[in-house]
This record gives C-alpha cells, structure tokens and sequence, in this order.
C-alpha cells in the first residue's frame, strides 16, 4: 500500500524526523503537501459552513482546521482515483517497532473492513472482533478522537467524500460520527503509531477562536436536540453492528 504522509512544507523540521523513522523500512511513502489554512484560502473551504459549526461546536473552526480536513479530503479522493487502499499519516507522529509488521497484516483485510486506525485508542471505547497473529483488530462503540494515521480502502474514501458535502466539525470529530457517514470503524491493537513531542503543538489550535458561553436560547435548544439526535443514531448503529458481529 502506498503510504501518504501530511505535511506543511514551511515545517521541515517534521518532514526530516518521519522521514529518518521510515528510512529503514522496505516502504513506498512520499510527503503530501498539506493546505495551511492560516495563510490561504483553498476552494474545498467553500464547503464550510459557519453557522452549523457553531451550533455544533460552539466556536468556529480555525484556519488550520480546515486546512487539515481539505488536506485529508483531497487524500481520499486520491484513494478512490487510484482504487486502491492507502495509509494516510500526520508528520507529527512517532512510528512504532512494529509499523512495518503492521501494515502487512492490514493490507490483507483492509478490503473487508475498509478503515483501520493505527494510532493509539486512547478514550475510545472498543470490541475485539478478529486476530491474526499478534495483532487483534477492534470494533470501536466510541471512536477516539485523532487522525494521526489510518488506513482506509476507496469504499471508505467515498463514505467520507459524500459526508462532506460540508466543513462543520474538525475532521476527526466527523469520523467519530460513524453512524453519519455509515462506515463502522476498526482499530488495530497494539498500535504502531503514537503522538511525538512534536504533537504537543499543533497547528490546528493557532487562530482558534473561542465564543466562550452563548447565552441565545434558540442555540442552545438547537444544541441540545442536535445531541439527543446523536445520542439516539449512535446507539442504534452499534446495536445493529454489535448484533451482526455476534453471529
């Protein structure tokens, strides 16, 4: 699988510490130059609409932001033109021992499972549903925030290219709602990719704007019904998924 690495070019240093962490691997990966959403304004950010993130997030999004969701998006439209599974990686993270063991084990099954994530689950909530060797693959009920590093085949590129008809949330708060975009998501473990120190910074937090507390009353009922609509579709996803995996 061809692997795809997201990154600023105005930030070198990134490039040149994934780039010494993938030198020793037998891998194809090449560097994708990431949209910066602080410095310019790309056509996908005509997708973005305002006052749905607002409502939804109770800010805005920021430049950097968009500029990671477009940067993503027009990686998965690359995935559906070649037709071909691929792995998508943020410069940022650490890749783990195992990394290579790792993706050939996913590249077997990627077809059948169409989105597997690399990086660490964190606050994710999961379900074993199969093994191969030492790895284990898991069904996440609640998926983790991040989209430091996955795979995914051009079924799931697609799934995410019709989400996002429009730019409301951050893009990893949009793949986090999976009965949404209708794909379940799965999870490799042990991880082969971790956050690095370089990720304690991320661009994505400059120009963040913060509306602090809306007092409107419309907004906030709109707010609330939208998390009760949530809260319901979720749980009927994975009742149904749950049910499938238990047969």
């Amino acid at each position: 699988m061809k692997i795809f690495i997201i990154s600023l070019k105005n930030n070198p240093e990134r490039r040149i510490s994934i780039d010494k962490q993938l030198k020793d691997c037998n891998l194809n990966y090449s560097f994708f130059d990431a949209i910066d959403g602080r410095k310019i304004h790309h056509s996908l950010f005509d997708k973005y609409n305002e006052k749905k993130s607002i409502l939804r997030n109770r800010r805005p999004l920021s430049g950097g932001e968009k500029g990671c969701y477009a940067s993503h998006y027009l990686l998965w439209e690359k995935c559906i033109d070649i037709n071909e599974p691929i792995v998508i990686l943020e410069d940022d993270c650490h890749i783990k021992v195992n990394f290579e063991d790792a993706l050939s084990k996913v590249s077997k099954v990627i077809n059948t499972y169409n989105f597997i994530r690399l990086q660490e689950p964190k606050k994710g909530t999961k379900h074993k549903v199969a093994s191969f060797d030492q790895f284990s693959l898991n069904y996440f009920t609640k998926y983790p925030y991040g989209t430091m590093g996955y795979v995914i085949s051009p079924v799931m590129a697609q799934k995410l290219i019709i989400a996002s008809k429009e730019f409301i949330e951050p893009v990893d708060v949009m793949f986090s709602h999976f009965w949404e975009h209708k794909q379940a998501m799965y999870g490799l473990s042990p991880h082969c990719i971790q956050d690095s120190a370089m990720a304690e910074h991320s661009n994505l937090e400059e120009g963040r704007e913060s509306l602090g507390q809306n007092n409107n009353l419309l907004l906030k009922i709109s707010r609330f019904s939208y998390k009760i609509s949530n809260f319901i579709a979720k749980h009927k996803f994975n009742f149904k998924m749950l049910l499938r995996l238990l047969k």
